[in-house]
């Protein structure tokens, strides 16, 4: 039973790996703070950058909520992969959700010329490259860091390396 031991602090809660426990907790952040509420806020700023985008484009105030969306959706996606138990189903959901979201994505942004604009990746393939990047940083597997950097820098991807650079930021100062 995992109990938290007297003057433990929430984060260190992690009897289950005891050996070999400083390996683990040393990938993971110094942190309790549950990211559920941090996904809310960038869901709703990024509902707001879509409704300005789609419906009021002269509106640039709602384009500039919705820029706040891509930093902490970046930022759960580092906690996630220090968290997750399988990083291949993680990279399996959101790699689906990236396909099953690009035909919505070029209907509203792109109506005009579907075919031509299928190409014009959404922000859930930078977010699935960026996550892998990561992986590869992580388990030091280079050759993926860089084969995801070439693929997201050379190919139109919203955000470009942006997704790998703030994660990379978010993974290099976990603990700080």
């Amino acid at each position: 039973m995992n109990m938290k031991t007297k003057g433990q602090k929430p984060y260190e809660n992690n009897t289950k790996f005891n050996a070999g426990e400083g390996a683990i907790n040393k990938a993971r952040l110094q942190t309790n703070l549950d990211t559920d509420f941090l996904k809310l806020i960038a869901i709703v700023s990024m509902l707001i950058d879509h409704i300005g985008s789609v419906f009021f484009p002269e509106v640039r105030v709602l384009r500039w909520i919705g820029r706040l969306a891509f930093p902490i959706f970046c930022y759960c996606m580092t906690v996630g992969l220090l968290y997750t138990h399988d990083i291949k189903k993680y990279l399996f959901r959101l790699g689906i959700f990236a396909l099953i979201s690009q035909p919505c994505y070029i209907f509203a942004f792109h109506p005009y010329d579907f075919w031509s604009q299928f190409t014009n990746w959404n922000i859930f393939f930078t977010l699935f490259l960026s996550l892998l990047a990561m992986y590869g940083w992580k388990e030091r597997k280079w050759w993926l860091f860089a084969l995801t950097f070439f693929v997201i820098s050379w190919w139109n991807f919203d955000y470009s390396s942006n997704g790998i650079f703030l994660m990379l930021v978010f993974y290099l100062c976990r603990n700080n």
